[in-house]
């Protein structure tokens, strides 16, 4: 029996962890980041799915409406996708501002989903990367980047028969201090994000 109790235990908090979202900068990992206007960061949106099998996510992201700009491709689609490249994007967007509800005036929000289709590769699991964006910071700002899943945007994974749905915990997210620069600063990063997104 204690057994029992301690195994149903364990299986609990492993699923608990299973479906864990990390918001972190690109290649350091930092998620407290302390930087200048005009600088670029290149945030990875990482996940755990343990031993779930996965055919898609949904992700909403809110991040300060002022100081910080993010930087669209061509198509206007702000992430790059990862773990589900495969899929088909249902969307990939800044939401626009009288479509976000329940979150400080002072929030933009990005949207993300995306489904596997039928075939052999119809399911992810373990870990990796599920998207990357970037943003360029555009005046001081003090604030947070984190996932969002409210009733009104809910972020979720779904599962391997595309219709049921498993809830995502965050871990980690990005706290920003974002100040001037204290002297004339290169444009160099700048310039190699727009390289990469042509």
């Amino acid at each position: 029996m204690r057994f029992t109790a301690v195994l149903a235990l364990l299986l609990a908090v492993a699923t608990a962890d299973a479906q864990s979202i990390r918001l972190r900068q690109l290649a350091t990992g930092a998620t407290d980041i302390r930087a200048h206007v005009g600088d670029t960061l290149t945030i990875e949106v990482a996940m755990d799915l343990g031993d779930l099998h996965a055919s898609g996510i949904v992700l909403n992201i809110s991040l300060p409406s002022e100081g910080i700009s993010v930087i669209d491709d061509a198509a206007a689609r702000p992430f790059t996708p990862g773990l589900f490249v495969e899929g088909m994007e249902f969307a990939n967007q800044q939401v626009p501002s009288d479509r976000i509800y329940g979150l400080p005036p002072s929030s933009s929000l990005l949207h993300y989903a995306v489904v596997l289709g039928p075939g052999d590769s119809r399911y992810r699991s373990g870990s990796g990367v599920v998207a990357t964006f970037d943003v360029i910071f555009v005046a001081p700002v003090t604030g947070s980047i984190h996932l969002v899943d409210s009733a009104a945007h809910q972020s979720m994974v779904v599962l391997e028969d595309g219709r049921s749905e498993v809830a995502v915990r965050e871990v980690t997210h990005i706290e920003l201090a974002v100040s001037k620069p204290a002297g004339k600063r290169s444009s160099g990063s700048w310039a190699g994000v727009k390289t990469r997104h042509r």
